[in-house]
């Protein structure tokens, strides 16, 4: 018997529920009755047949004569204190498990392009390649900020390169980094999002779960050979108000 309802259990809101099992005692006039329900969030999801939750109800004491009159089904919906004020539905259909799983394939291409924005780690500046991660740009970033604030770097200040190269930054040079990594970690991130439109596309356009299935976001490329670094190298000179002096 399937019914739509809203209920929160524990802590979670299901709309969709079917009763599978039941149990009906009968004494002195009076009918108790124990439901074997499943749940899901929506009959979408009932009809991929995911994330169900499969509870038993407490005993509910329900009229022996209403329960005759009425047939048993519509007793419970009428009487049983937990699914009244619901209504019997079909049972749920392709069109339903096609839309859910629309939306579950739209938040796994999100999930695929936040994931490949976060693996941006180098960008080139000048012809020579510098670690690009979040520690990285923050650490550009701060240094860029003292050379805009007037900051008198010694000479020989340099900034190491991914290649473990020393290469000298005066301030104007360290703020062209700044840009040149904004430049690049921009490209990288529009690219994600160039990837990601034509997905969305094809899974709007999907009539069938075996064609979503078939959507997937591209494997990662390569972003060339890893530089290994010598033991006890620092990774970079860390943006303090002590710069590193040649």
């Amino acid at each position: 018997m399937p019914i739509q309802k809203t209920l929160t259990v524990e802590h979670k809101t299901l709309a969709y529920h079917t009763v599978r099992g039941f149990t009906v005692r009968y004494r002195e006039g009076v009918v108790w009755t124990t439901l074997q329900l499943y749940s899901w969030e929506s009959a979408g999801a009932a009809a991929i047949g995911e994330d169900s939750e499969s509870w038993q109800t407490e005993p509910v004491q329900l009229d022996a004569p209403t329960l005759l009159a009425q047939g048993f089904e519509q007793s419970l919906l009428v009487n049983h204190p937990l699914l009244m004020g619901g209504e019997y539905i079909s049972e749920p259909g392709p069109a339903d498990a096609l839309a859910v799983a629309k939306q579950r394939k739209t938040a796994q291409i999100n999930a695929a392009r936040t994931s490949a924005i976060a693996k941006f780690t180098q960008f080139t500046f000048e012809g020579v390649q510098y670690e690009g991660d979040a520690e990285a740009a923050q650490n550009i970033a701060r240094l860029a900020g003292m050379a805009r604030d007037g900051y008198a770097f010694p000479a020989g200040f340099s900034w190491r390169a991914l290649d473990n190269s020393e290469v000298p930054m005066a301030a104007d040079k360290l703020i062209a980094l700044e840009t040149a990594w904004a430049m690049a970690e921009g490209e990288h991130r529009l690219a994600q999002h160039m990837i990601s439109r034509p997905l969305k596309d094809a899974i709007e356009r999907a009539t069938t779960l075996e064609a979503l299935e078939a959507i997937q976001w591209p494997p990662t490329r390569s972003a060339g050979p890893v530089v290994t670094r010598p033991a006890g190298a620092m990774e970079r000179p860390e943006p303090s108000p002590e710069p590193l002096v040649q």
